[in-house]
């Protein structure tokens, strides 16, 4: 056998091994620890190389820049070839290429994105669109569902419709059910499907000047009992601790809010939403199927072929009750 080529000063050291070997002799075993130090030292090369890559390897994966993660409470569902995604500005979510579906509240709301897309954690439950095009397919949900934009925010709770988000503005269309539009300043606006609304709002125009008070007699006093429990002192108040009751989960008290409200003047689109959204909580949320059936049946009678006929009904047959009876 062939003996392995060794380093000079190891063979002129070998050689004289031998000779002295040869001239006397040696303890026994002598040669054979030579031998066996030369192997171990041999053998130690290949295990230094394997622990040098693996060391790399942890370097390199450690190094190896993370995917960013959508916002909080959206989840990636699915995605086309040659998505990516990244994370600028600081704090979004943007769609470099591709496009992608996520799913929000459970599976209740999917969100369809594009390139230039970007999406943010705006507060809880709350998404906001910085830039871009999202379409959002909203199933029935109690929790009302909120979308930021630049100018306001848009509350829902069942349908679809599409946000278009510009560096000056933007706009939304709906598809299907009703949405409400909130800016910063408190105006509300109902967009219907078919419907497209555009931000900034118009500035209102300047309201007249009230005519001039005519003198009158000052009304007499007279003894009332005790008084009635004075209700809010508008629809707005009421709306505003809704909206409030609703992100905080207090369905309970969110219910008899919502009975207050019924009981006012209210503009038709609000009450046919505040209605369905009733029904869905007590029955949904609040375990009291035989008052979701009722309200569900006087929902019909109300408004029977309203934005909600649709979404009433499969309420309806999930709750097993008959709403047009």
């Amino acid at each position: 056998m062939t003996e392995p080529r060794l380093p000079r000063k190891h063979r002129a050291g070998l050689e004289q091994l031998r000779e002295r070997t040869e001239a006397c002799e040696l303890p026994e075993g002598s040669w054979q620890r030579f031998e066996h130090r030369r192997d171990r030292r041999r053998s130690w090369t290949p295990l230094a190389v394997a622990t040098a890559a693996v060391a790399s390897v942890a370097v390199a994966v450690a190094l190896w820049p993370a995917r960013p993660r959508p916002p909080a409470g959206l989840v990636l569902a699915s995605s086309s070839e040659g998505f990516e995604a990244g994370a600028e500005p600081p704090g979004t979510w943007t769609v470099r290429s591709g496009t992608a579906e996520l799913t929000w509240h459970e599976g209740v709301v999917r969100v369809s994105v594009e390139r230039g897309t970007s999406l943010s954690a705006a507060a809880d439950s709350v998404v906001r669109v910085a830039r871009g095009r999202a379409r959002f397919e909203v199933q029935r949900s109690s929790a009302m569902t909120r979308v930021a934009v630049s100018h306001g925010h848009i509350e829902v709770l069942g349908t679809s419709f599409t946000v278009v988000q510009r560096t000056d503005g933007g706009d939304v269309r709906v598809e299907r059910g009703r949405i409400g539009f909130f800016s910063r300043s408190g105006e509300r606006r109902e967009v219907v499907a078919g419907e497209t609304l555009r931000w900034p709002l118009p500035a209102p125009e300047p309201a007249p000047p009230p005519p001039p008070e005519e003198a009158t007699e000052p009304p007499r006093l007279r003894a009332t009992g005790p008084r009635a429990p004075v209700e809010h002192a508008n629809v707005e108040t009421l709306m505003a601790e809704i909206r409030q009751l609703r992100l905080q989960k207090r369905y309970r008290e969110l219910a008899t809010r919502i009975e207050a409200a019924l009981r006012r003047s209210l503009e038709p689109t609000m009450r046919e939403s505040l209605s369905y959204e009733l029904a869905e909580l007590q029955g949904l949320r609040l375990g009291q199927p035989a008052r979701a059936c009722a309200r569900l049946r006087r929902h019909g009678r109300e408004f029977p072929s309203g934005s909600y006929a649709e979404l009433a009904a499969e309420l309806g047959a999930e709750l097993d009750c008959e709403v047009n009876e």
